[in-house]
């Protein structure tokens, strides 16, 4: 046996000529064989003469048959073999294996040699796969590309510059040709996503993946449907998106095949692909922010603002309100309607009536010496609808606006409701019979008998500050609107003001 000291034969014979390629990965192999050599030779003079005499010559053959196919590779001699020059490495070895059958004994005791050498064949392929990947790895981690990600940040321009070399591969087109084993390739981001997967750089699980394309959108501050309408097709496609390039080309990485036209289309794919939202809270913030310029905060005063003004105003950087409402509502409107703006304001998530609105209206009602519920039923809803209250319009303009309604005509019921919109306490019942009392005293009805005499048409008729007519003051008694005052309504307010004792 030739072993001292538990060291194989590769160290106790006369050291050998080292195998000109992929040595480690042979010398490895060449090991295990060793190792295996009594399970293939359980008769002991069958493996004096495997250990002495056969393996030594399998090396030699097979260190020979590497040497001349190495030698027909130039200046790759240097480098592992690619996966495209294995097939002619195999080739080479089985020719050596057949001229030197005789030598081997194939059909005798070298047998059991050569049916592990077929054995190994698969798995050493995929070792000088991953030692042609390793090196290859190390060439691009001299250029900072130690991932998919720094791969695709050098980009195309980068692996068609002088500065791409990859010695003794050439430049950037040569090394990426060897690596896919193709003679004829372009640089392209295509291919050089196949290089990435040619040398085991893991892909973008695919909410990576959108998350990275979500992340190149938002650097030109495309967050939705609605900025990426508005960035508009021709700076799209000039616009660079790292690391996918120019717009056509990251539009390719997003929806999966190539484009040499964008059109309007194609965004909207973007945005189903990307699952972006139709206004982001950032968009929606500008857009609100824009309608407010306007002194627009709300739903309300969108709708008391009207269809008129809203064509005529400008709303930068958005256009005209044709522009600005299309971008909000994500459609092409031809004819603006008074049913968009609702619509707008729920794209916008505006509120019905904005704290700003109704500090506004406050302070514009104190203007006029009106700071609380009892102030504005004592102006009354005569005053109230005859006064101008800038910047809003007259009295009916500005109820409209802080009820959501067209108001006519304006009664004191509106007025109570405007109160309590403005956050203005209401009287207690006993407080608010008391003051209708009181102005019916001024007209000297005191009782039931008093009230029901004067009339229905007298009643219709007479003053009652600070409510207003007759109707408005039976309204506000009775809680309703009264239109037609009759009889029957002066029996009501009898019943509230002046019940019958029992």
């Amino acid at each position: 046996m030739i072993y001292q000291n538990g060291r194989s034969l590769l160290n106790t014979m006369s050291n050998p000529a080292p195998y000109p390629i992929a040595s480690e990965i042979l010398e490895t192999r060449d090991r295990e064989l060793l190792s295996r050599l009594s399970g293939f030779y359980p008769n002991e003079a069958d493996l004096q003469i495997a250990e002495q005499i056969l393996v030594p010559q399998l090396r030699t053959v097979i260190s020979e048959a590497l040497s001349n196919f190495n030698s027909t590779r130039g200046e790759l001699s240097s480098v592992p073999p690619a996966p495209a020059e294995l097939p002619a490495l195999c080739a080479e070895v089985d020719k050596s294996l057949a001229t030197n059958r005789d030598l081997l004994d194939s059909e005798g005791l070298g047998k059991p040699l050569l049916d592990y050498v077929r054995s190994v064949r698969k798995a050493l392929k995929a070792e000088m796969d991953e030692a042609f990947k390793a090196h290859c790895r190390s060439l691009l981690a001299e250029h900072g590309m130690v991932d998919r990600q720094a791969l695709f940040d050098k980009g195309v321009k980068w692996f068609m510059s002088s500065q791409a070399r990859f010695p003794p591969f050439g430049g950037g087109r040569g090394f990426l040709g060897l690596v896919l084993g193709e003679k004829k390739v372009g640089i392209s981001n295509i291919n050089l996503g196949r290089l990435a997967d040619a040398l085991g750089w893991p892909e973008k699980s695919e909410t990576e993946k959108l998350q990275a394309y979500r992340s190149a959108l938002a650097f030109h501050g495309i967050s939705d449907r609605a900025s990426l309408l508005s960035f508009g097709i021709p700076r799209f496609a000039h616009a660079d998106f790292p690391p996918y390039g120019k717009g056509k080309a990251f539009v390719s990485f997003v929806l999966g095949e190539s484009k040499n036209a964008l059109g309007i289309g194609h965004f909207r794919r973007i945005v189903d692909a990307l699952s972006l939202p139709d206004l982001s809270e950032e968009t929606q913030q500008k857009y609100r922010n824009a309608l407010a310029a306007h002194g627009v905060h709300d739903k309300n005063s969108l709708l008391a603002k009207g269809r008129d003004w809203f064509l005529k105003a400008d709303f930068p950087p958005y256009g005209k309100g044709h522009a600005f409402a299309g971008l909000i509502l994500g459609e092409v409107v031809y004819d603006l309607l008074s049913s968009h703006f609702p619509r707008i304001a729920n794209a916008l998530g505006l509120p019905i009536l904005s704290a700003v609105t109704l500090e506004t209206c406050r302070s514009t009602l104190a203007h006029h010496g009106v700071a609380g519920r009892s102030m504005l039923f004592a102006k009354g809803s005569s005053w109230f609808r005859e006064t101008e209250f800038s910047p809003y319009g007259n009295g009916r303009a500005l109820a409209s606006l802080l009820l959501g309604e067209a108001v006519h005509p304006l009664t004191h019921v509106h007025l109570r409701r405007i109160a309590d919109l403005l956050g203005w306490p209401e009287q207690t019942e006993k407080e608010r019979l008391q003051d209708c009392l009181c102005a019916l005293a001024a007209h000297g009805i005191a009782d039931r008998t008093t009230l029901l005499g004067r009339g229905s048409y007298w009643f219709m008729k007479a003053e009652f500050p600070p409510y207003g007519k007759g109707s408005a003051f039976a309204g506000l008694i009775i809680g309703e609107t009264v239109y037609n005052l009759s009889l029957d309504h002066l029996r009501r307010i009898a019943d509230i003001l002046f019940p019958e004792q029992k």
